[in-house]
């Protein structure tokens, strides 16, 4: 997470699911991260909002995403996602085939997010996450970052094994 940090500059967080939210576990800061970060370590955050717990999401098996369904279909459509049951498994399942979701301004103004879960063998673990600016004017390129990103949760991955 240091060396992700450092060659980004992005903050990178490490969240787990806890009671049906999203909590970080450990983060790095990066030089260019945003003023104001939400997913404080420890503070229990939004299962639908946001890059971190998206990744979660995504990743959860259905007869869960079933159970969280029906007991949050209010969160869920406020948060922007499809309430109905087969919009919603559609998009988690194109999430799971990019690997890397992203989110832009979803839970503090002014960030960029991309999140990539975190598994030991099929086991979900939790999510790694990294945080920018949304620098409008120079913006970041996207595919090296999910790329990094990416290639850091397996390197995580690979030493869980």
């Amino acid at each position: 997470m240091c060396e992700l940090s450092n060659t980004t500059g992005a903050t990178v967080l490490l969240c787990r699911l806890h009671d049906w939210n999203v909590l970080c576990t450990h983060e790095e800061k990066g030089i260019k991260e945003p003023r104001h970060i939400s997913y404080e370590r420890g503070r229990a955050m939004s299962l639908f909002r946001g890059a971190s717990s998206r990744a979660i999401l995504a990743s959860l098996d259905i007869p869960v995403v079933q159970q969280i369904r029906m007991r949050a279909c209010n969160e869920i459509h406020q948060a922007g996602l499809p309430a109905d049951e087969d919009a919603l498994f559609s998009l988690l399942a194109r999430w799971r085939q990019q690997r890397v979701v992203s989110a832009c301004e979803e839970v503090d103004k002014g960030v960029m997010a991309w999140g990539v879960a975190i598994k030991s063998r099929s086991q979900l673990l939790g999510s790694l996450s990294l945080l920018l600016r949304n620098d409008r004017d120079a913006p970041p390129p996207a595919s090296d970052l999910a790329r990094r990103l990416s290639g850091t949760a397996l390197r995580i991955e690979a030493r869980l094994e």
